[in-house]
């Protein structure tokens, strides 16, 4: 993919999500995962590219984090993504912990 198709693709998916809302969803789920566009990006093992979205982990999640703002950008933060957990949320976890949430026991 051209630097160009990439930014392409990042409003490709703000705009998905937004007509996504508009038809009256209540969530959407961003998958970065089992081979799938953004998963291949964060991948060492299918990424070989070598320009500014390749190389580091940095560079390599450059991709799916501006699909991530592009996406809360053209639907607000209020609007649910696969990773949000809203019966959860006010428990207390935070990204500093990094997804290790540990047991938590309701």
């Amino acid at each position: 993919m051209s630097e160009g198709d990439i930014q392409n693709r990042v409003a490709d998916f703000g705009t998905a999500a937004s007509l996504a809302k508009q038809a009256g969803f209540d969530a959407i789920e961003i998958h970065a995962g089992h081979g799938y566009l953004l998963s291949q990006f964060l991948s060492p093992w299918t990424n070989h590219r070598t320009d500014q979205y390749g190389g580091s982990l940095e560079n390599r999640i450059r991709f799916p984090a501006a699909v991530m703002r592009q996406v809360r950008e053209a639907v607000g933060l209020t609007f649910r993504t696969g990773q949000d957990e809203p019966a959860r949320r006010d428990e207390g976890w935070t990204g500093a912990e990094g997804g290790s949430r540990g047991s938590q026991e309701s």
